[in-house]
Parts: C-alpha cells; structure tokens; sequence
C-alpha cells in the first residue's frame, strides 16, 4: 500500500470520530437562533417586551438583535458559562449580562443587569431570565423576575 493510499484510509477512518467531537464539543442542545416573533397572546405581562429578535447562536455566545415595535433596535451579546457581556439597550442603560446553560444544554438562564440611565456606575435592575425552547423548535418561553419582584412570562415564535 503507497504512502497515499494509507493516509487516505486514516482519515476515512478518523473522519466520523472528528466529527462527532467537533459536534459534540457545542455546549448547547437546543438551539435559539433564527429570527423570532413576539406572541402577545400567550405572554403575560410582555407588552414592553420587543416585538421581534433575530438571534445568533455561536460555541462561545448568543448574539441577540431586539427590535421594539416602532423599530429601535439594539444587539447584545450573552458570553456561555457565566462569561459576563455588555451592550447599551435603546433606552440608554447600560447591561452587563451572561448566561449558564441547563445541565442538559436544553435551556439557559441569563442573568442581567442595567444601570442607571444619568450613571452607568448605577444598577439600577437585577433581571433573571429563564429561556426554554419547546419541542418542535417553534416556540421559546422567556419567564423574567426582576430584583423588585416583578414577573413576566414571554411566548416568542418563528
């Protein structure tokens, strides 16, 4: 056998191991990337919510485009595993968020907060979210609980 030819079977062999360690690597199971619709009538509490997010979905992050209803938009970027991001929301504030993926890589929680619109320096909400994606992966939940109490359940679609 040339020198060619057992290379070539090394890799045909080797290949599907690759490629399941290259996949396997990702560090999610579901995926929330795409672009989405709010469904306000299975939100509770969402009407300040932003009327539509495309979201990009990479190994190290979630790139989130969140657009209001009369259009104003701001992208933001959530680190994986805790790493802390920040981005300034259309309202001024500055925040700081990360996310942690669910044992199962499932969902994840992002935990946020936003500062003072005068003083950055100044928190002014700590914001938890809850994100789980449904079955078919046509749907997303976000249920949000803010330091002060407030509670609010978003349906999101394709």
């Amino acid at each position: 056998m040339s020198h060619k030819n057992v290379m070539i079977a090394i890799i045909l062999v080797l290949s599907p191991w690759m490629l399941n360690k290259l996949f396997a690597s990702a560090p999610w199971n579901a995926t929330f990337g795409g672009n989405w619709q709010l469904n306000v009538s299975e939100s509770r509490n969402g009407a300040s919510a932003p009327a539509a997010m495309n979201i990009i979905q990479t190994t190290d992050s979630i790139i989130i485009r969140r657009t209001t209803g009369d259009g104003v938009s701001f992208t933001e970027r959530l680190g994986v595993n805790g790493r802390p991001c920040s981005s300034m929301t259309t309202s001024g504030r500055k925040k700081i968020g990360s996310l942690q993926w669910d044992s199962a890589k499932e969902s994840f929680t992002e935990t946020s907060t936003l500062s003072d619109v005068k003083d950055s320096t100044i928190v002014v909400f700590d914001i938890t979210e809850h994100w789980s994606l449904s079955k078919e992966g046509k749907k997303w939940w976000k249920k949000s609980i803010s330091a002060g109490g407030m509670e609010m359940e978003r349906c999101i679609q394709h």
